[in-house]
């Protein structure tokens, strides 16, 4: 989920990994979601959570 600096909730499109993420490893993470070119400025917070539902939650994150 991404959450803009104004709290409005993105969600993004269906994520496929074709392993776990292990602690300690260090992957790239691409998310797509569909918004306007209003909704993608700013810094937004993504949250990931898995299929133990623990979560990783990243700030500060901002589309090019």
């Amino acid at each position: 989920m991404l959450r803009s600096p104004h709290g409005e909730q993105l969600t993004p499109l269906p994520l496929w990994r074709p392993e776990p993420i292990l602690p300690g490893q260090t992957v790239r993470i691409m998310v797509e979601v569909e918004a306007t070119t209003w909704q993608a400025v700013g810094a937004y917070t993504l949250t990931l959570w898995g299929e133990d539902r623990g979560s990783v939650v990243l700030e500060n994150v901002t589309f090019p």
